[in-house]
């Protein structure tokens, strides 16, 4: 089972969001521990790192690195499609 962290601009992003989105993205992150890789997990491809990948919950996206060395999960960013591509950690 892998552990997740949060990066401090995550836990902003995910504070700033309606308690019942907040709800639905730490279900959907709560699956990550079990399968960081199942089905709608996806790597994004024009990263720099390669291990970057991320998830849709509704139209809020949850952009995360997997460390599969230490079992580890890092949510770097959650927001709008239009906002979380653009953004640095």
């Amino acid at each position: 089972m892998y552990t997740v962290n949060y990066t401090s601009s995550a836990k902003k992003d995910l504070m700033k969001l309606p308690s019942d989105v907040q709800e639905r993205i730490r279900c959907a992150i709560e699956e990550l521990q079990e399968n960081p890789r199942h089905r709608g997990v996806e790597k994004l491809t024009t990263s720099s790192k390669s291990q970057e990948y991320r998830i849709k919950v509704g139209k809020y996206r949850v952009k995360f690195l997997i460390h599969d060395e230490i079992l580890m999960i890092f949510v770097i960013r959650i927001g709008l499609r239009k906002n979380i591509y653009n953004s640095y950690v």
